[in-house]
């Protein structure tokens, strides 16, 4: 399966590498609705996953599966060359 996607998808993407994230630090990748429908969609294919904390105001939190760090590893060179940004974040992949 290869990423197909948009720069702000992989920005999002690469923005998880570091770990787990709240929608707030997510918008820094792009505008707020385009963000929510990248989320949406990479749900729905199992990259990431969702953690609502039930607090008051709730919470949510998002990272990568499993499925999405495979992802993301058995393409390393092809994001690379496409998108310099993903060097440093790929490489703390492999570290986790």
């Amino acid at each position: 399966m290869t990423l197909e996607y948009s720069e702000t998808t992989f920005r999002v993407l690469f923005a998880l590498i570091e770990g787990e994230k709240r929608f707030s630090q997510l918008i820094n990748e792009g505008k707020r609705a385009s963000v929510a429908k990248i989320l949406r969609d990479l749900i729905k294919q199992r990259y990431i996953k969702r953690r609502l904390v039930d607090d008051k105001p709730p919470k949510t939190f998002y990272s990568l599966t499993d499925t999405g760090k495979k992802l993301l590893r058995d393409q390393k060179d092809e994001l690379v060359s496409k998108h310099t940004l993903a060097l440093n974040r790929l490489k703390q992949l492999d570290k986790s």
